[in-house]
């Protein structure tokens, strides 16, 4: 999709004309102003709902915790299998309450909404494993690839994390071709990470705006006419509330949405490494079965 084309177009349209029906005017751009914050509100609330959420579950299951400030306490693995891999029964469904509790979606039907969660959720998560990562990063001070939970990998100790692993699965041949395949997604990760999030430096708002643009997406396949154009609709006032916001922080909009478009093209490549890996993951049967997932990442159909 074009958006830097429909950034322009939608900055045409906002100026206000010199003629006598100013106050309408003004009463045009004051309701736009409002959905457009009204977007951006209620998908933080969603994202605020999905943090909490797997903050409780994953508090309880002793691997990440929460501060008063919400900030994630990183805790490093002590395995692959440990630390990394159980996660795919949880987070699936944590995106899919992100997409069918939106309100800006409350009106499709659920259908719909289940076609826009199985293209979405795929971008959602590599850039959430992409942010954790260079967040990680910042607080560890090292290199370091990390999941939205809190668990993080350590680069530099990748092969303790293998040897731990050897210990406890009896196929020992399957661990260290899983370990090949799993640090071929990491260096991946890594690289993109220095490439883009070190430059832009996305904040959690520029995170929420950035699902927002994943999540509204009018380009995703077999959706009705009727919510490609609602779709397209949201974007435009989510991207409106961002230029409008920028401005109130003295920032160039236009050169902060040029950069998080970067990280948005980084995610497009990101998710088929990350797909290759959850596909292996499960032709070794590394991680059970889980019909959600399974269907998400297209499990089925690419291994025969």
């Amino acid at each position: 999709m074009n958006w830097k084309a429909q950034l322009n177009n939608d900055n045409k349209a906002v100026v206000i004309p010199h003629h006598s029906n100013i106050n309408g005017t003004l009463v045009n751009t004051i309701k736009l102003d409002k959905a457009s914050n009204t977007v951006f509100s209620d998908l933080r609330e969603s994202y605020m709902r999905l943090k909490h959420r797997r903050g409780i579950f994953y508090k309880n299951n002793s691997c990440s915790t929460l501060d008063e400030n919400d900030e994630k306490f990183f805790v490093e693995i002590k395995s692959f299998y440990d630390g990394l891999f159980h996660q795919h029964a949880v987070e699936p469904k944590l995106y899919l309450s992100l997409v069918m509790e939106n309100n800006g979606l409350a009106m499709l039907e659920d259908v719909e909404k289940r076609q826009i969660f199985f293209t979405a959720a795929k971008h959602v998560q590599a850039l959430e494993v992409l942010y954790s990562s260079w967040k990680c990063r910042k607080h560890q001070n090292a290199s370091c690839f990390a999941l939205p939970n809190g668990n993080f990998a350590n680069i530099t100790y990748l092969d303790t994390y293998m040897n731990n692993d050897t210990e406890r699965l009896n196929d020992s041949s399957n661990v260290f071709t899983v370990y090949k395949i799993h640090v071929l997604t990491i260096v991946n990760a890594m690289e993109i990470v220095d490439a883009y999030f070190n430059n832009v430096q996305p904040t959690q708002d520029d995170l929420v705006f950035l699902l927002g643009l994943l999540v509204f997406d009018p380009t995703i396949p077999n959706i009705s006419k009727a919510t490609t154009e609602m779709m397209a609709s949201s974007r435009n006032l989510l991207i409106k509330g961002f230029m409008k916001r920028s401005e109130s922080a003295s920032i160039d909009g236009v050169l902060r949405f040029d950069s998080l478009c970067s990280i948005i093209a980084a995610v497009k490549l990101y998710v088929p490494k990350l797909c290759e890996n959850f596909i292996m993951l499960k032709f070794f049967n590394v991680i059970p079965k889980d019909p959600l997932f399974d269907q998400l990442w297209d499990i089925t159909k690419n291994i025969v």
